[in-house]
């Protein structure tokens, strides 16, 4: 494909237009702890309170801005800010004094101020949600590329720091990028009817063997929890193609994929002198029964948390008050279960809240809507790998894109259904 020297100009400034988009901030925003302890210069002013002070002006005047803008009014957004405002009340009757104040602060300038942005501003703009899919998908490409990086100067041996982070943050992030290419590699494959062998027409196919790519990394980071994640949101993914499409359709595109994977698995282990996959390694034990120190350390969690919510089964412990109830320290730690959370901190009030939250967001959505593109697809299938990975691990303004998955859902159910945006990637 040549391209007339009058459209460059154009497609220049489309770049610069998305490089310095609301959308492409936010992203910057929501996953600042992937990269901000690898880079002083963003510790020092913190990279992520900088750009929170950026983005809510810029958004609430985005949000002023637009004539049709959402009404505050709306079911979703009450029971989210009656839900915020008990967490928040939550904390005066907790025991801690040093984590209760981090952690009230973190949701409040955080996860109020993400939910807020996603439901009343980018949720209901179609270009903003075909910005953020692309936003989120260049970032995600951003850390594979460091990943590879780490793995060719340090090897295979060990698990490796990815920018200075925990291989439970990097699999978020490589997780979100892959259930991206999966939906709209999905989409080329069954619209590509020629038998032309050109890119244009082969584009899904290197799509998958970029997916490929991207899962490599995640099974030799070590992260149980994403890798689960991302593999019940592809089970999902196929089993509704199955049903939408054909059968074989599906098992094509999945069969494809399995391929590429496989001959990846083995190059790249020749090439990083690898024999094996730590995700295997983790994952064997609990197969053949044996608990090992990190299962059996959750399962305490999520014991005292219930002894915590007995002991205070209306209003709880207090935001931040369950390491204190767990015999530790006043210090930042928390149950590994975002429902065991809200019961043992915040009591049947928190946790009936939280649920009516969830019925609020996904009441009177329906189920082709859900899945009738491939944005939407990618959305649900990063609402349910943030819901999962919530199961196990994260603190509540840790589980940051949960909640803005959520949001999104508040404007997407109000508008057309049918049309697709042309792809991103």
């Amino acid at each position: 494909m040549h391209l007339k020297k009058r459209e460059l100009p154009g497609m220049t400034m489309s770049l610069i237009n998305f490089l310095f988009s609301f959308e492409s901030f936010f992203v910057l925003w929501l996953f600042s702890y992937q990269y901000k302890n690898a880079f002083e210069i963003f510790t020092s002013p913190d990279i992520t309170v900088l750009l929170t002070f950026i983005l809510i002006p810029w958004g609430f005047f985005l949000y002023r801005k637009d004539k049709t803008r959402p009404n505050l009014r709306d079911p979703a957004v009450l029971v989210f800010l009656g839900l915020s405002l008990w967490f928040i009340a939550s904390s005066f009757w907790s025991p801690s004094h040093a984590y209760k104040l981090q952690k009230t602060l973190c949701y409040t300038l955080y996860t109020i101020p993400g939910f807020a942005m996603g439901s009343l501003i980018i949720s209901k703009d179609p270009e903003r949600i075909k910005r953020l899919i692309g936003a989120f998908f260049v970032f995600s490409m951003g850390v594979l590329a460091e990943s590879y990086r780490v793995f060719l100067s340090n090897g295979l041996v060990t698990i490796s720091d990815i920018l200075n982070t925990n291989y439970l943050v990097t699999g978020q992030t490589l997780g979100v990028g892959l259930l991206i290419l999966i939906p709209y590699s999905y989409l080329l494959f069954r619209s590509n009817k020629g038998l032309s062998i050109d890119f244009s027409s082969t584009i899904w196919l290197w799509m998958l063997f970029l997916s490929s790519l991207f899962f490599y990394v995640l099974i030799n980071l070590g992260g149980r929890g994403p890798i689960l994640a991302t593999v019940i949101a592809l089970i999902l993914f196929y089993g509704v193609k199955c049903w939408q499409d054909s059968l074989p359709k599906s098992a094509i595109h999945f069969g494809v994929w399995a391929l590429l994977w496989t001959l990846s698995y083995f190059i790249l282990n020749g090439l990083f002198d690898h024999t094996h996959s730590h995700f295997g390694q983790r994952i064997a034990p609990l197969l053949t029964g044996q608990i090992d120190e990190a299962v059996n350390e959750r399962f305490t969690y999520y014991q005292s948390a219930i002894q915590a919510f007995l002991h205070h089964p209306f209003i709880g412990v207090g935001f931040g008050g369950w390491p204190i109830s767990h015999g530790l320290e006043d210090i930042s730690l928390h149950p590994h279960n975002i429902f065991l959370e809200i019961l043992c901190e915040t009591g049947l009030i928190g946790f009936i809240l939280f649920l009516s939250l969830l019925y609020s967001v996904f009441r009177n959505l329906k189920f082709h809507l859900i899945f009738s593109t491939p944005e939407r697809t990618s959305i649900a299938l990063l609402t349910l790998f943030s819901f999962i990975n919530a199961q196990k691990t994260g603190d509540l303004h840790d589980n940051l894109l949960l909640f803005f998955t959520l949001s999104l859902w508040i404007g997407l159910k109000k508008s057309n259904p049918y049309p697709s945006l042309a792809p991103v990637l």
